[in-house]
């Protein structure tokens, strides 16, 4: 199991998107592009994933399935989670 703790989560997010960041919030429906994110519900046309080849992230993991536990907190007191379930898979 591996844990990163980012105070500064959307900074750090953004810098990994690189040059894709205005993209893929585009394709989640976020118009702003500054960090921090505005609060608020979107629903986004979605986003061509062949992103993911253009951004700061590493371009080759291990196949299988992985588990991304997001939690949101503030003065030690967590008020929000999201859980990502993202599988690998061959070509």
């Amino acid at each position: 199991m591996y844990f990163a703790k980012t105070p500064k989560a959307c900074s750090a997010f953004k810098k990994l998107m690189g040059n894709t960041w205005a993209s893929f919030l585009h394709g989640n429906g976020i118009p702003n592009t500054e960090c921090p994110l505005l609060q608020g519900v979107f629903k986004g046309p979605g986003f061509d994933l062949l992103l993911f080849e253009k951004t700061n992230l590493p371009q080759s993991f291990f196949y299988g399935t992985y588990k991304l536990h997001m939690y949101y907190s503030r003065s030690n007191e967590i008020f929000g989670c999201q859980v990502y379930i993202i599988e690998i898979k061959r070509r």
